[in-house]
C-alpha cells in the first residue's frame, strides 16, 4: 500500500522530469512570423508579390477599362482621375494595359519558372544520385547551355519557333533549366551521404525509393529558392523579349511590349507612357528578388535567429 509520503515523492518526480523535457522546436510557422517583423526587404518583397498576384488575378475587375479599347479624344492624354496613368498615342488607358499585362507577367513567369526548374530538378536529381559518367555528360552539356547568354538563347528559340505564349515559356524555361539541375544536383550530392540515405540503400532499397522516399523530399527546400530567384529574372527576361519585338504578340499588352514600338517616340513629349512600365517591371523583380532571398534564410537553419 502506498503511504502519503511515497505518493506525494512519486508526484514531485513526475513534475521534475516534465519540467525537465527540452523545449520544443518553434515550428516553421513561427519562423515565418518571426521573419516577416524583422526582415524589412523580406516582408516588403513579400507584399510586392502578393499584390502583384492579386492584380493578375483580378485584372478584369480592377482595369477600368479595356486594354485594347482606344479613346481617340484622349490621345497622350496626362495622368487624371479618368485615366490615372494617362493614355498612349492610341487613346488606350495605360492603367488598364498595365493590370491586364501584370496577369501576362505573372503567367509567363510562374508557368516558365515551373518548367523550367521542374525539368532541371528530374534531371539534377538523377545527375547527382548516379554520378559517374551520367553525371559527367549532364554536366558538361549544362555547362555548354549556360555558355549561351540568356537572352540570346531565348531569343534564337523565339525567332525559330515563333513568338507564341506556349513558345515564349518554353524560351524562358530553357534559360532557367540549367540552373535548376546545378541547385538540385548539390542538394542530391550532400543528401545521398547522409547517415539515413545509406542505412536505406544498405537494407536493399532500390534507387528509384531511395530517390523518391529519401532524397527528393529534402530538395524541396533548395527547389522553392531556385524557384522564387528565377521568378524575377523570368518576368525581366520576358520584358527584354518583348522589348525586341519577340515577346508576346499586339494586342495582349506586356509591360516590356509597353516600351518598344512608338512609345520612345512619344516619350520626351509624354514620358509617362515609358515610366509607369518601366516603374512596374522593376518593382516586380525587385519584389520577387527580396522574397527569395528571405525565404533562403528561412530555410537555411544556419540564418535562423539572425
Amino acid at each position: 500500500m502506498t503511504t502519503p509520503n511515497e505518493s506525494t515523492s512519486a508526484e514531485e518526480i513526475r513534475q521534475n522530469l516534465i519540467a525537465a523535457e527540452p523545449p520544443r522546436r518553434p515550428g516553421m510557422g513561427k519562423y515565418m512570423l518571426y521573419y516577416f517583423r524583422h526582415k524589412l526587404l523580406g516582408t516588403v518583397g513579400l507584399v510586392i508579390v502578393i499584390v502583384m498576384v492579386l492584380t493578375a488575378l483580378l485584372a478584369d475587375l480592377i482595369a477600368p477599362f479595356a486594354y485594347q479599347q482606344q479613346n481617340y479624344e484622349d490621345v497622350l492624354a496626362a495622368p487624371n482621375f479618368t485615366y490615372l496613368f494617362g493614355t498612349d498615342n492610341f487613346g488606350r488607358d495605360i492603367f488598364s494595359r498595365i493590370v491586364h499585362g501584370a496577369r501576362i507577367s505573372m503567367l509567363v513567369g510562374f508557368l516558365s519558372v515551373l518548367v523550367g526548374t521542374g525539368i532541371g530538378a528530374v534531371i539534377g536529381l538523377i545527375s547527382g544520385f548516379f554520378m559517374g559518367k551520367v553525371d559527367a555528360i549532364v554536366q558538361r552539356l549544362v555547362d555548354m547551355w549556360m555558355s549561351f547568354p540568356d537572352l540570346i538563347l531565348a531569343l534564337t528559340i523565339v525567332a525559330v519557333f515563333g513568338n507564341t505564349l506556349p513558345n515564349v515559356i518554353l524560351a524562358i524555361a530553357a534559360t532557367i533549366l540549367p540552373r535548376g539541375v546545378r541547385v538540385i544536383r548539390s542538394a542530391t550530392i550532400a543528401i545521398r551521404e547522409m547517415d539515413y540515405t545509406m542505412a536505406a540503400r544498405s537494407i536493399g532499397a532500390s534507387d528509384i525509393r531511395t530517390m523518391m522516399r529519401h532524397i527528393m523530399p529534402n530538395t524541396v527546400a533548395p527547389f522553392l529558392i531556385i524557384m522564387s530567384s528565377m521568378f524575377g529574372t523570368a518576368i525581366l527576361t520576358e520584358a527584354g523579349l518583348s522589348y525586341l519585338g519577340l515577346g508576346i504578340s499586339e494586342p495582349t499588352p506586356s509591360w516590356g511590349r509597353m516600351l518598344t514600338g512608338q512609345a520612345a517616340q512619344y516619350a520626351p513629349r509624354a514620358p509617362w507612357i515609358i515610366a509607369f512600365p518601366g516603374f512596374f517591371i522593376t518593382i516586380t523583380v525587385m519584389g520577387f528578388a527580396f522574397f527569395g532571398d528571405a525565404l533562403r534564410d528561412l530555410f537555411d537553419p544556419r540564418m535562423r535567429g539572425r
